[in-house]
């Protein structure tokens, strides 16, 4: 899912121009929205479960990366990385809130670690294959995956995690 991700800097440094600040400031705009999510999307999983905020959280990820077709300026950008900080921080609060919730309470840690551990496991592997794709293709196909992926990982959560997980009241 996250075949973009290492690639928007080097786009906008060889495709947009763009100076180390500008690139630095957008990068702050992330992290701002980060926060942002994580409290509004913090509350949303208390109430309505942890499931819906994976799913919410993954469709906003997944519209991220075809708007990345029309950026032409630093200003296009900012809405995108806002949206990505504030989903991206969101999913992740979420599915640490799920694993949570779901293991049993004796095993949390050996759930979490395995968890963890696929998870970086992917995060250091798919830059690898992303990296040939955007030198033989160009950013757009790994725009294209990323936004499939996290669709398909929406998708896969809302057929197959049952309930409400985490919802209170």
């Amino acid at each position: 899912m996250h075949l973009a991700n290492p690639f928007y800097s080097v786009y906008m440094v060889r495709q947009m121009h763009l100076s180390e600040r500008t690139i630095g400031l957008l990068a702050a705009v992330t992290t701002l929205a980060s926060l942002v999510g994580l409290r509004v999307m913090g509350a949303l999983s208390d109430r309505k479960g942890h499931k819906q905020a994976i799913i919410l959280s993954s469709l906003g990820l997944a519209l991220v990366s075809p708007f990345w077709f029309l950026v032409r300026s630093a200003w296009h950008v900012v809405p995108l990385n806002a949206l990505f900080g504030f989903s991206e921080a969101s999913l992740m609060m979420a599915q640490t809130n799920l694993n949570l919730a779901i293991a049993p309470e004796e095993q949390r840690a050996r759930y979490r670690a395995i968890f963890m551990a696929i998870t970086t496991s992917v995060g250091a592997f798919m830059p690898l294959i992303a990296g040939r794709v955007f030198d033989h293709y160009g950013f757009r196909p790994n725009l294209i995956a990323s936004s499939l992926g996290y669709l398909l990982y929406a998708f896969l959560v809302a057929r197959f995690v049952r309930g409400s997980v985490g919802r209170r009241g």
